[in-house]
């Protein structure tokens, strides 16, 4: 005799029959994995550590593997380049992507398989090209040396003391993808003073931002080290401290008062740090300062800061602390009547 299944049992083996299907039909997931930056040692021209093999990166601490899409690279604590490029002249610009799904600026991890001997907070090192590159203010808008980097670059997180650092050189260099400054960040430079660095990638990130070091030694006006950021709306970290030269420019509207009113704005005066305003900035009250100088409520000019500078804050008129034609807003939102 002939067995029948009941309408319950039949349903479910139905079912079950059914949903195998659809595991079966799913692809299986493909495994991120991480790559470790092994060494820095006369790491001197390598585009993003892909142009010696002793220097790439491994994730045994043995295998050596170039940047591959879909993969996450780590400095692992050491110095990565991401030069040596540059055109002047007018040329036009080179550039030089890293191709990797994420570059994370970190210290060293035990997880890499490698040796510790060296290693520091991690950094990348834009350099453009060397042995007669030409800054800005030498070679004009024309004959600058010039270079493009993309890059998805995420600061890993931080402790105390530690920093993650990008480092620029001498030129006009150009960031594009995104910036992710989930630990505190240092932009610096090393011993030159005619650069300009252009972030058009989007910051996010809760990590705080110095702009610092490599220009102590010489006499530097504002605009001759310059840092110009193009969208930290998404930013979300509580202070950008400039100082030893440095310029900070803003080159769109940033409204710190609105989007992040614990965002503060400070400006060494022993290593004095100055601001480009290309663009209108706001910050929320008592969150601008010059030294011990806080800055009270208002809408300010680049000229009615410098007037500041020298009568109360001690400054020299020779080397002016705010340039551009925008305003700084203290204590009230951009956007506000």
């Amino acid at each position: 005799m002939k067995s029948q299944l009941s309408p319950f049992t039949f349903l479910r083996a139905r079912a079950l029959a059914v949903l195998a299907c659809g595991l079966i039909s799913i692809p299986a997931a493909i495994a991120q994995t991480d790559f470790y930056a092994a060494s820095s040692k006369a790491n001197n021209n390598d585009r993003w550590n892909n142009a010696d093999a002793p220097r790439k990166w491994t994730s045994d601490g043995k295998t050596w593997v170039g940047a591959k899409t879909g993969n996450v690279y780590h400095t692992n604590g050491y110095q990565i380049k991401a030069g040596n490029i540059g055109t002047s002249g007018g040329a036009k610009p080179v550039s030089s992507s890293f191709n990797g799904a994420k570059l994370i600026i970190d210290g060293f991890s035990s997880t890499s398989g490698v040796s510790a001997e060296g290693a520091g907070d991690g950094e990348i090192v834009f350099d453009l090209k060397s042995g007669g590159a030409v800054g800005p203010r030498a070679g004009g808008s024309k004959n600058a040396t010039l270079g493009g980097y993309r890059a998805d670059i995420v600061t890993a997180v931080t402790l105390g003391a530690e920093k993650r650092t990008l480092r620029a050189a001498v030129g006009v260099a150009v960031l594009d993808g995104t910036l992710t400054l989930n630990g505190n960040t240092r932009f610096t430079t090393g011993s030159l003073n005619d650069m300009r660095f252009i972030i058009r990638s989007a910051v996010t990130g809760s990590g705080n931002i110095e702009i610092n070091g490599g220009s102590s030694g010489s006499k530097i006006a504002n605009g001759f080290l310059t840092w110009e950021f193009k969208n930290l709306s998404g930013w979300r970290g509580t202070s950008i401290a400039v100082a030893n030269k440095h310029t900070i420019s803003f080159s769109s509207p940033t409204d710190f008062a609105q989007i992040n009113p614990a965002a503060s704005l400070s400006f060494s005066s022993a290593a004095t740090g100055f601001i480009n305003l290309s663009a209108d900035v706001s910050v929320a009250s008592g969150k601008f300062s010059f030294g011990d100088h806080v800055l009270e409520d208002g809408v300010y000019t680049a000229d009615q800061l410098n007037e500041l500078h020298v009568s109360k804050w001690n400054g020299s008129k020779d080397y002016p602390f705010a340039s551009g034609k925008s305003r700084l807003f203290v204590g009230r939102s951009i956007s506000a009547p």
